[in-house]
């Protein structure tokens, strides 16, 4: 799942980041192999398709598990491949099975989870709080920013796309609406400096204007006011914002830079039975519950 990850992200282009280039709804697939047969979907939106059908695939295996016992060995290992996942630095797989894990389709099977040991059932309680949006995602910002790039890193995409988003939102350009005080928005405090500048330079203009008619009396000095209020209406562009979202942008290609460390050796098999993944559709999922064996 790691070799796979990484290969659908390094198809990931950065100019698609900076320009928000991707859909922001997408439909659900049921079929990794007919979704490539049928879509000429490259970059990030490769891999948000991916992502969504990991979690569905997680969410089908269980339900079509009919038998309880067998059903909590499926849950057990599921828990174990998130974190030997998390152990590989693969964020996006360990993001995938807790999500599903803690999906309402599988929360509900309430017999099933009695059954799973107190043992899986810690390990995945630490799971997810490492996961959890809480605060935007701090504990696990707090592990991306301690891993080791030696060991390679597959990141959780969803993270930065919605920095990126977030930023996006924020406006291009700031108006200096008042002499002295900083614009409307409060992330321009690198345009901030930049008016100061400015505003210095327009008054040593003004000054030597003053100096000039005084000498000469035969112009009329313009009222410092007049200078004043057409600073006072001065608009520039939002450096901070552009920079937030170099900064998001260079974050996760360093991320996918470091996904190249990985030095497995595939099993072709075994690679194909995880790259060529199905999952049942929402109606399927639902109508499973009816034929589970002690949920």
């Amino acid at each position: 799942m790691t070799l796979i990850e990484r290969d659908a992200l390094a198809e990931v282009d950065w100019k698609e980041l900076i320009e928000l280039r991707w859909d922001q709804k997408f439909d659900p697939i049921q079929s990794w192999l007919s979704f490539l047969i049928n879509h000429r979907i490259r970059g990030i939106e490769l891999v948000i398709s991916r992502f969504n059908l990991m979690v569905n695939w997680v969410i089908s295996e269980i339900l079509l598990t009919r038998s309880q016992a067998d059903r909590e060995r499926v849950i057990s290992k599921f828990i174990h491949v998130a974190a030997r996942a998390r152990q590989y630095q693969n964020f996006a797989t360990m993001m995938q099975i807790v999500l599903a894990l803690s999906s309402g389709k599988i929360q509900c099977l309430s017999r099933t989870w009695k059954q799973v040991s107190r043992e899986n059932m810690t390990l995945l309680t630490e799971l997810e709080r490492l996961v959890i949006p809480f605060k935007n995602f701090q504990n696990l910002r707090a592990e991306l920013n301690a891993l080791n790039p030696a060991v390679g890193c597959i990141p959780f995409v969803g993270l930065y796309l919605s920095d990126l988003t977030f930023n996006a939102e924020r406006p291009s350009h700031v108006t200096r609406t008042d002499k002295g005080k900083k614009p409307h928005t409060e992330t321009a405090k690198t345009s901030m400096s930049f008016t100061t500048r400015n505003s210095e330079t327009a008054r040593s203009s003004s000054v030597s204007s003053a100096r000039s008619a005084d000498s000469t009396s035969t112009t009329t000095s313009i009222p410092s006011t007049a200078s004043e209020e057409s600073l006072a209406s001065t608009t520039l562009i939002n450096f901070d914002r552009f920079r937030t979202s170099a900064s998001i942008v260079r974050s996760l290609i360093q991320c996918i830079e470091w996904s190249k460390h990985y030095t497995f050796e595939p099993n072709d098999d075994i690679v194909a039975k995880c790259l060529y993944i199905c999952s049942l559709t929402s109606d399927e999922m639902e109508k499973c519950h009816e034929y589970l064996i002690d949920p």
